[in-house]
């Protein structure tokens, strides 16, 4: 077989029955760019690119590794990847293809600099030379990208004067959800332990709530649960807080306590409460209730909702850091979670050394002491990362049995947050043959008209986009987007958590969980309400002819 080659072969009771050659080919297209040599800022570096223009959209990301659009990054004798970058989901991208050739890549490499991904799948594009090369690239694509989406606006079909008022209301209406959803979760991050000083803090609706509302614990597992309160705005420091469990297996620290016993921020006039809860048996479920008095002598009451799960990702060995891996921001310390088996600490305590292996890596506790104690145990473990793109190893070791230890990997990644959008822009999009129903770059949410079940209550032009059918349709396909819009960015951010719960679970929670909170809000604003009341009046004038 010649060198390069591979073969796929097909075998029946033990005979070859076909035989192919595998192979890439290129799509069909015309060179828009040809272009070899190219400087990047403050390097000696350079690299080669040509960029191909399709007849027809080619497929990118959403397929994974057997896309056929985008740009192949190569060096050496390796292709990393193929992406089209920022525009990666950017349907007028959509028809563009080529590569990009760096061979300084292949010597950064070589040099064990962290220009690929921990997994070898892809390139660490925050890496401080791949950010270089990724604006080069991008500026070398926008003019095409522009050009194509002036062209396709020419062509375009718009949609009628309502459903283009219905997508402005609704844009403006997302963007100020995303603002709210995002500050939320900054304040969620508050730790049950640690000190809120240096967090951005919310006041609380209303000047008294459980934040988050809804907890799902472990069992045997003190958990504490956060209550904000607004004092002295609205409710007095010296006022007596009750609190009260509807479930026996659901047990609290106490049952009672004075406002002015929190935590206080005097930033914004909050008191914040940590309160232990317990829970005895696994799949129990309960709400918590809160009860004080405002200024006027008036109640106020929150509650939250609570979970028992059974015990997680137990420890192996019954020493271990869960989750296993963790990607922390540059200059912002970071908490490592160490969970132990009580069981295992013999005497009154047990010491542990935490060590890193990158020096790029701090540790800022390097020794522990934890005590004896019941059920597992967990210890945060503090790092800050310095250099962007750095991986690392951090170890814990028990000091009395050397054997005993375990190892968390730490990326070190950019603190950049993407800023929240004044608005979010909702784009009906003729792509032929799309591979999906809608989607979300940036802040804005392309519906796929050509897609068949949005084309067959869209119509073929739009004729059909004011009917109560595609309104509702619509704001499903916007729900979605949006939603894995909030999730994508929270998780980018490092503002959701999941130790001790593997990744894919609680994201698509966290999907489900706003779906299902900002889904009647996304249908009450873009549906037409008189049509829908409409709708109502004929099917019950309906049911009562038909005699139900």
């Amino acid at each position: 077989m010649e060198k390069g080659n591979i073969k796929l072969i097909q075998i029946s009771k033990n005979k070859p029955i076909r035989e192919e050659v595998l192979k890439y080919d290129n799509p069909v297209g015309t060179r828009q760019l040809p272009s070899t040599n190219n400087p990047i800022q403050n390097e000696t570096a350079r690299y080669d690119i040509e960029i191909y223009k399709a007849e027809e959209p080619l497929s990118q990301g959403e397929v994974g590794k057997f896309r056929v659009g985008g740009l192949l990054i190569m060096s050496g004798t390796s292709v990393h990847e193929a992406t089209l970058l920022k525009f990666e989901k950017d349907p007028n991208a959509s028809k563009f293809f080529g590569s990009v050739r760096c061979d300084y890549i292949d010597e950064l490499m070589r040099k064990d600099e962290l220009v690929v991904t921990p997994d070898r799948q892809g390139l660490n594009w925050d890496h401080p030379f791949m950010q270089k090369l990724k604006i080069e690239i991008e500026k070398k694509l926008q003019p095409f990208v522009d050009a194509e989406r002036k062209e396709r606006d020419k062509h375009k079909k718009g949609v009628s004067k309502t459903t283009s008022e219905r997508n402005a209301t609704l844009g403006r209406e997302l963007g100020k959800l995303y603002k709210d959803v995002m500050k939320e979760e900054d304040l969620t991050l508050l730790d049950g332990d640690g000190s809120s000083g240096d967090r951005k803090m919310l006041k609380p609706r209303n000047g008294f709530r459980f934040i988050p509302s809804y907890y799902a614990i472990e069992r045997k597992k003190e958990q504490k649960i956060r209550l904000l309160i607004e004092s002295p705005e609205i409710i007095p420091s010296y006022e007596k807080v009750k609190f009260e469990s509807d479930n026996k297996d659901i047990v609290l620290e106490k049952e009672s306590c004075l406002v002015d016993d929190g935590e206080y921020s005097d930033e914004k006039e909050i008191y914040i409460h940590r309160i232990g809860v317990v829970g005895n048996k696994a799949g129990a479920e309960g709400e918590i209730t809160a009860t004080t008095k405002n200024k006027l002598g008036e109640e106020y009451v929150a509650k939250a909702q609570i979970v028992i799960k059974e015990i997680e990702d137990y420890p192996p060995d019954g020493f271990s850091f869960v989750p296993e891996e963790y990607r922390v921001k540059i200059e912002k310390t970071t908490k490592l979670i160490l969970k132990i088996d009580g069981d295992l600490i013999n005497g009154d305590n047990m010491k542990v050394a935490i060590i890193s292996n990158n020096k790029h890596i701090n540790v800022h506790t390097p020794e522990l002491t934890i005590s004896q104690g019941k059920g597992i145990i967990e210890k945060s473990v503090l790092v800050k990362g310095t250099r962007i793109g750095e991986l690392g190893t951090v170890t814990a070791v028990d000091l009395d049995d050397s054997t005993r230890k375990t190892e968390a990997q730490v990326k070190v990644r950019s603190s950049r947050e993407r800023s929240s959008p004044e608005g979010f822009e909702i784009k009906h999009e003729d792509t032929p043959n799309p591979i999906q129903r809608s989607l979300c770059n940036e802040n804005i949410i392309y519906i796929y008209t050509k897609e068949p079940t949005v084309k067959h209550y869209y119509g073929e032009l739009g004729e059909y986009s004011d009917t109560l059918a595609y309104q509702v349709l619509c704001a499903d396909l916007v729900t979605e987007a949006f939603c894995k819009k909030v999730v994508e960015d929270l998780d980018k951010n490092n503002k959701i958590l999941y130790p001790g719960t593997d990744r894919t679970t609680v994201i698509q929670r966290e999907l489900n969980k706003l779906k299902a909170k900002f889904g009647p809000k996304i249908h009450k604003t873009y549906v037409d309400k008189l049509l829908l009341e409409k709708e109502r009046l004929l099917e019950k004038e309906r049911k009562n002819r038909d005699g139900f």
